[in-house]
């Protein structure tokens, strides 16, 4: 794949910003996986505003 490392958030951002995933969508699976992963609350938040569109 030519991929050499990814996460769950980095796949969710990436098909959101290819527009496969609308925007709700993608921030109610980032918030499943704050819940079911082990990411910590500064990735979570960054993965929102990148989701929103302010980063």
């Amino acid at each position: 794949m030519g991929v050499q490392f990814a996460t769950a958030i980095h796949f969710l951002i990436n098909i959101s910003a290819r527009g496969k995933l609308e925007k709700d969508m993608a921030l109610a699976k980032l918030d499943s996986l704050a819940g079911y992963g082990r990411y910590s609350r500064r990735i979570i938040e960054d993965a929102a505003k990148r989701l929103k569109g302010e980063n």
